[in-house]
């Protein structure tokens, strides 16, 4: 007997196409590195639970960006409304291209997007240990592969405390840990109520 598909053909495939624009666009104007952004793994992540059908890679995002894309989105409401721009500044540089910005709206998109996969998937509980593992490696290689301009993952610093490197990366990664366990927290506690 064949297995029913847990998501429609077109949804895969508007996913591919997004991705296909926005791959070699960012590559091209930010370069390689740019993809270790936490948020852009967990778009990868959630493209690949989608195609796979996968529950660890769909709960893997959301426990790994929930907080982060929400910030995000919250924050680029803030900076269109706000005189003076939070962290998202960026998406008002008339510099930027304004398919690069577009683009940057994935991150709105995110959250109701992967809530959706994970309840069509399902919640794997054991995620959140290896999203911890990820999000660290994720932390430490934009360190060693980026630059302090670029400041991937906040890997040196939000506006540069002036901290030694290696105690801030520790400190900052056991916070990026503590904060996808309790995202987990949350995310179990939910899922419940909602009974997925």
């Amino acid at each position: 007997m064949r297995k029913a598909r847990i998501f429609h053909p077109i949804v895969k495939w508007v996913f591919t196409l997004f991705l296909l624009v926005f791959i070699p666009t960012y590559w091209t104007f930010y370069g390689s590195e740019n993809f270790l952004w936490i948020s852009d793994v967990a778009l990868f992540f959630l493209y690949l639970a989608i195609v796979f059908e996968s529950k660890m890679l769909a709960s893997m995002a959301i426990v790994g960006d929930l907080f982060y894309a929400t910030v995000w989105s919250l924050d680029f409401l803030y900076t269109l409304l706000a005189p003076s721009p939070g962290l998202t500044r960026y998406m008002l540089n008339p510099d930027l291209p304004i398919g690069v910005r577009v683009l940057s709206l994935f991150h709105i998109a995110l959250p109701p997007l992967m809530f959706w996969v994970v309840r069509r998937l399902g919640y794997a509980p054991r995620a959140w240990r290896c999203q911890i593992a990820v999000s660290t490696a994720l932390l430490f290689l934009a360190w060693f592969v980026s630059s302090p301009e670029q400041n991937i993952n906040f890997a040196f610093g939000y506006h540069y405390f002036g901290w030694e490197p290696m105690p801030y990366l520790v400190l900052f990664s056991i916070a990026n840990g503590v904060l996808i366990w309790l995202t987990h927290i949350a995310l179990r506690s939910l899922i419940k109520k909602m009974r997925i």
